[in-house]
């Protein structure tokens, strides 16, 4: 019990000059807070006694409903001559209370819970069971802290209660806590239920599913009821009487959903409920105050026999505070003393009843909700609740409290005003400005419900059956939105007032239990994550960043070291330090462990302390570890272990002394071995020096962007999907709208009918979608989210920036940092309204560029190990490149930092791994906008990925970065060759692959029978995972023919300048030798190619002629047009016509079905350049279609280049036509190799031969002889060639 040292802030100093109440005024007061219940007087009391503090324990007993059970200890006439003897107020009080609180009591209930209140038996009529319900032995997941609550973990689960009924009227509910699969209802004792069958499938089985509104008996289904939606209120209702079973959905009746239900001897029903898997569902049986109770139906558990002493209790301490607030003569006569002694009498009654949470909720919570207006008073009497209560049971009790307002919260209903949600959130903030009760939440309540906090910093949406909101303007909403989102930052204000000395260890609290809380919501291993949706966790961490930013600028006033939140970044020494806890968080140099072996001298330089093994390695350390052991097994609660010596630890019991020699041994071990610690040394800096602000506002910024990257981004692509959704609608219901014009004859009158049903359906679910969107809009995707999201992202970057300048130790920085500042740009860029562009947030560009060099400078960066990663950056950077606002970030940064993020391009790729390589993904980006063809994102071929983008611009192409591009190409020879020839190895490679691994699915798919289902019915997992490979591998092809059409041209002389390029012939007969393979492949008939596009096998439908051929057409008529210098034209020509791989067929079907072709190449001038329009006079009308894959049927490819292709076929044309005339080589003299050159050069030492264009392609990949293997050190011309 705690001591009672003062009063709501009354000290005993203050009350010894208190004046006692007099004894009229007194008898007055107390007969109007306990009025007279009883008829006949109890024993001792007379009828013309005055009521004072001597008799009130008498009176007490009289007013109560169950005095026998609240019977209470009589106060000794000692006592009470005490009470009344003369001497000061203090004396007298805490006499009079150590008199009340002198001696603890046993509760006589105590003795019947220790059987076991589960097993006690309740008799009421109809029902069967146990006094308090529970669940029957299942096996599904339930929340911390509350068995009630169940979360699906396979297939189809379902739960009996253990409580069954045979007639009468009865309810239970159901909160559910997502809005996905479940049947609700109730089932008999004989129903069996297995992963396919649940309540509602089985006979005597009835349910009610809100996902796809259905009622279910036996398997027969019916329309039924509403949707419903996350925190929605399901009432079953049976009545055995009229043999009918009912629901309700957040208090609406929705109608009888069964008749005729079976009743009789032997039959008896249970509540049941079924759920899907990760289907949260929390149940009430009557432990809890029920949300929509309906009349004339009695909850499966009957309320606590002490509600009616609850009720009449909280009553006295209601009058006693109207008393008190009221202007007459009792309130000036209730002086601080009595109203102490008053109220501690209450709390002494009431103190063993709110041990019931269904009377906390029924009774004190109504109550404390109309003084949240006060905020005196709720301060008083949560005061009271401190100082007259046992310690356990004022914890207890305020436990129940923040239970009560989460549940009321979740379930409130949606008014326009958000009169409910304001009430009980300034009950909370009440409860959060009293100093006590919010300690005890934060060291508590906060760890016990993390996964129900959140709920109270979100408001939910209404539900869709719902028109509350209907009338509210955007505006209007969103300013009532605002004024609740209000009172949530000032209840986290209240948790987080650093600069306030008594809040300080709060404050500390909060990061700690928040920084837990993360840690849980990000963990891979959590089974409970349905528990608390994304979205959930998003709404609080947007009220937590708006108090942090605040309280940060705040603090910045006091310290004239700190920083503002503008500038705000979390310095390094946190990472590598041990300042906070990242437990088993992912670095991005791999594990923490690891990295502190690794740099141990970097730390030691850096002030950091480091220490080899989990366990000091001190004297006394087994001691200490002893004692916490015998703690653990120490069943007498009595028995101090201080009180132990050494000697009589050991002669404890022999398992006391195998424990000792067993921790001996791995203290021991501890001291050499185990995983590093490090920590700061002391006197090393002044910490208040380096950080930016105050430690635990660093902590709670840290958490939210671990949160955001590691948890909520996931889910916010899905929240986006509501614009496709309702894009979807309206084309729909236009076209809808197109056929019901069409439909004016009597005839189509069915249709017509049918049409109408039809747009009325899709009017619903656009209106649904518009309310959703707008919603969000206010909320989710509010523009102040979008600044909390902005400054996020900036320190994200900042503190990026900061880590680079330590060098090695940047490997310690958490991965995600990283991919938050990654995923943080993209929902800025990607998620927001448009009205809400990137470009209208403060500092944009300069944020932008340091983006941009972030990008920049890690995408290749070597300090981070995981793949994932660099391919997330490098992705995010092929999509930066692509966007004006942001591809000038990229023109704005330095010069040489330009042109290294250039040069990395040019080296990213990965020789071994080309599947995952990133140079050629930024290339091929930054080539959209200028390739042929090329001036979608995602071309109209790929219809449905066009469709879902709903982008209104095409690509956009820097004409500047790709010559500063050319100019790194130019200015470094071997870095330009080097990739380019890894570029057409590899494209060689992913080509070949591609096709093989085609095959084997063609093969698979061909053994699929129609009946099957088609190729992914009849294919495996291992299959169906290598139809996803050939996918992938056809779009690496595509994307690495676009860099080699990128870097012809931009830079041909790498081709074709064979006196300044070494290896320019090589790579020009290596470039047309693939550009043939691949062209033969994608234009011979009935190949394996061309079997697979004309089957249309699901999962490769991206996989067509058209991607292969444009690209394939951009590299040929960027190599073979025309030059200044004719040599370098003649080169390229003799290069196709030479390749043993050339066929004029597959160049003529470039222009297949085009009678015109020649002709418009003839009307073209000769010296006219190939990159001009044709002439209108021979302007081919094209006409648009997808039947064959001819250039000419497309509408990607413009007239212009259009005339470029026919120009390149005319021309080819005519070099085959002057080959002919050449005289043939002498086939002697034929290189062995490639059989399309003459030999020309000799190899030393082996002395073989062949021409020169095989032997330096060689030796771009091995060192030796094709014939001997013997290695070649250089070449030589044969002289008489």
């Amino acid at each position: 019990m705690a001591t009672c040292s003062s009063f709501s802030g009354t000290s005993f100093g203050k009350l010894r000059e208190a004046k006692m109440c007099p004894p009229d005024k007194l008898n007055a007061i107390l007969t109007k807070v306990f009025p007279k219940k009883f008829t006949t007087k109890p024993s001792g009391l007379k009828s013309n006694d005055m009521l004072g503090f001597h008799n009130l324990e008498k009176h007490i007993t009289s007013t109560l409903l169950n005095a026998e059970e609240a019977k209470p200890e009589m106060i000794s006439s000692s006592e009470s001559k005490a009470g009344s003897s003369s001497g000061s107020a203090g004396t007298k009080t805490r006499s009079y209370l150590k008199g009340i609180f002198g001696e603890k009591k046993v509760d006589p209930k105590d003795s019947e819970k220790d059987k076991g209140p589960d097993f006690e038996i309740e008799h009421r009529d109809g029902r069967l069971g146990p006094r308090h319900v529970t669940f029957q032995n299942h096996p599904l997941e339930t929340a911390p802290g509350d068995s009630f609550s169940v979360i699906g973990n396979m297939n189809f689960q379902s739960v009996k209660a253990t409580c069954c009924v045979f007639k009468g009227k009865w309810m239970y509910e159901a909160v559910l806590g997502t809005s996905g699969l479940m049947q609700i209802g109730w089932c008999t004792a004989t129903c069996k239920f297995t992963r396919e069958e649940g309540v509602g499938d089985t006979i005597d089985s009835y349910a009610f599913d809100g996902y796809r509104e259905t009622k279910w008996n036996s398997r027969d289904s019916a329309k039924y009821g509403e949707t419903w939606s996350a925190n929605d209120v399901v009432t079953c209702l049976l009545d055995l009487d009229n043999r009918t079973a009912s629901f309700c959905l957040n208090g609406k009746n929705l109608g009888v959903a069964f008749r005729d239900i079976p009743i009789g001897p032997g039959i008896a029903y249970f509540p049941a409920f079924s759920v899907a898997y990760k289907e949260v569902l929390q149940i009430n049986f009557g432990a809890h105050v029920m949300k929509h109770h309906t009349p004339g139906y009695l909850p499966i558990q009957s309320p606590p026999d002490s509600l009616g002493n609850a009720s009449t209790l909280v009553r006295s301490l209601s009058t006693l505070i109207n008393v008190k607030t009221e202007k007459s003569v009792l309130s000036s006569a209730l002086d601080p003393v009595t109203e102490c002694i008053i109220g501690a009498h209450i709390f002494k009654r009431l103190s063993p009843i709110l041990q019931e949470s269904y009377n906390v909720e029924m009774s004190m919570i109504p109550f404390l909700y109309e003084l949240s207006s006060s905020p005196g008073l709720l301060t008083q009497i949560l005061d009271w609740i401190w100082n007259f209560m046992e310690e356990n049971s004022a914890k207890q009790c305020v436990d129940y409290l923040l239970a009560s307002v989460i549940r009321h919260f979740k379930t409130a209903h949606i008014r326009p005003d958000f009169l409910l949600q304001k009430k009980y959130l300034n009950f909370l903030f009440g409860m959060a400005k009293h100093t006590r009760t919010k300690t005890h939440l934060l060291e508590y309540s906060f760890s016990e419900r993390s996964d129900e906090i959140p709920y109270l910093f979100h408001i939910k949406q209404p539900p869709s059956s719902s028109n509350a909101m209907d009338n509210l303007t955007n505006r209007t909403l969103k300013e009532r939105i605002t004024a609740v989102e209000d009172i949530q930052r000032d209840i986290l204000k209240a948790f987080l007032e650093v600069e306030d000395k008594d809040n300080y260890n709060c404050c500390k609290l909060f990061a700690e239990k928040f920084r837990k809380m993360a840690q849980s919501f990000v963990s891979t291993t959590r089974e409970q994550s349905a528990l608390c949706p994304a979205i959930v966790i998003h709404s609080f961490i947007q009220r937590l960043i708006d108090v942090v930013r605040q309280q940060w600028d705040n603090s910045t006033v006091t310290r004239a070291n700190y920083i503002p939140a503008s500038e705000g970044y979390l310095p390094s020494e946190l990472f590598y330090t041990g300042m906070v806890n990242y437990s088993d968080t992912q670095r991005a140099g791999g594990l923490a462990s690891h990295l502190v072996q690794e740099h141990r001298e970097l730390l030691e330089k850096e002030g950091v302390s480091v220490t080899m093994g989990s366990r000091s390695a001190h004297s006394d350390s087994w001691r200490e570890d002893h004692r916490a052991f015998l703690q653990l097994l120490d069943s007498s609660p009595g028995t101090s272990l201080s009180t132990f010596d050494d000697s009589e630890m050991e002669s404890y019991n022999p398992v006391m002394r195998l424990a000792r020699a067993l921790l001996q041994q791995s203290s021991k071990l501890g001291s050499s071995s185990g995983s590093p610690s490090v920590s700061r040394k002391k006197g090393v800096g002044d910490e208040d020096q380096w950080l930016p602000t105050c430690q635990y506002l660093l902590e709670i910024t840290d958490g939210c962007v671990m949160l955001y990257a590691q948890s909520i981004h996931q889910q916010m692509d899905k929240i986006v999907s509501t614009r496709t959704k309702y894009a979807d609608f309206n084309k729909s219901l236009k076209e809808t709208d197109v056929k019901l014009k069409k439909c004016n004859d009597p005839q189509f009158e069915e249709i017509k009918k049918s049409l109408e049903q039809s747009k009325v359906l899709l009017q619903k679910h656009v209106t649904e979608i518009q309310r959703s969107m707008d919603w969000l809009k206010a909320t989710t995707y509010a523009p102040e989210s979008q600044h909390n999201l902005w400054w996020l992202h900036q320190v994200c970057l900042k503190t990026v920036e900061k880590m680079t300048t330590k060098g090695a130790l940047f490997s310690f920085i958490p991965e995600f940092y990283i991919t938050g500042a990654t995923r943080l740009f993209k929902c800025l860029r990607e998620y927001f309204h448009p009205t809400q562009s990137i470009d209208l947030l403060p500092n944009h560009k300069q944020v932008l560029v340091k983006f941009a060099l972030f990008l920049s400078h890690h995408h290749c960066d070597t300090r981070i190990i995981h793949t994932d990663i660099k391919t997330l950056l490098a992705n995010t950077l092929a999509s930066f490149v692509t966007h004006p606002l942001q591809v000038k970030a990229i023109e704005m940064m330095p010069v040489n930092e330009k042109k290294s993020l250039l040069r990395s391009m040019l080296t990213a790729y990965d020789e071994d791994k080309p599947w995952i390589s990133m140079g050629h993904r930024i290339l091929a980006a930054m080539w959209r906008g200028m390739g042929f063809a090329l001036r979608y994102d995602h071309p109209p071929y790929l219809a449905k990925v066009k469709r879902l983008l709903n982008r209104d611009k095409d690509p956009y192409a820097s004409a500047s970065l790709l010559n500063e591009l050319r100019d790194v190409m130019l200015d470094d020879k071997k870095l330009s060759s080097d990739f380019v020839h890894s570029i057409i190895n590899h494209l060689n490679w992913c080509f070949s692959e591609f096709i093989g691994q085609m095959q084997e699915v063609h093969v698979q798919g061909s053994k699929a029978s129609p009946a099957s289902g088609g190729l992914l019915s009849a294919l495996d997992a291992q299959s169906l995972r290598q139809v996803r490979i050939v996918d992938m591998l056809f779009e690496i092809s595509v994307s690495l023919l676009r860099v080699l059409e990128l870097t012809v041209t931009l830079a041909p002389e790498v081709y074709l300048d064979w006196e300044e390029w070494d290896k320019a012939e090589v790579l020009l007969n290596s470039l047309i030798r693939v550009v043939n393979q691949i062209l033969n492949r994608v234009t011979k008939k009935q190949n394996i190619f061309d079997r697979v596009v004309a089957s249309k096998h699901p999962g490769l439908r991206s996989v067509v002629h058209y991607p292969l051929l444009i690209a394939l057409t951009g590299v040929l008529v960027s190599i073979l047009k025309e030059r200044e210098d004719p040599e370098w034209t003649k080169r390229a020509s003799s290069a196709l016509l030479k390749d043993p791989g050339f066929s004029k067929d597959s160049i003529d079907i470039l222009m297949k079905d085009d009678p015109f072709a020649l002709s418009w190449s003839r009307a073209r001038s000769a010296d006219e350049p190939s990159t001009s329009s044709a002439p209108d006079i021979v302007s081919v009308p094209r006409k648009m279609t997808t039947e064959g894959f001819s250039l000419r049927h497309r509408e990607e490819v413009s007239e212009q280049e259009y005339g470029n292709v026919v120009t390149m076929v005319e021309r080819i044309h005519k070099w085959i036509e002057s080959a002919e005339h050449d005289e043939p080589m002498d086939e002697e003299s034929l290189c062995t190799i490639c059989y399309a050159n003459e030999i020309s050069v000799s190899f030393n030492p082996c002395g073989h031969t062949s021409c020169k264009s095989c032997i330096s392609h060689q030796l771009m990949n091995a060192k030796e002889c094709f014939y001997c293997k013997a290695i070649v050190e250089s070449f030589k011309p044969i002289e008489n060639k």
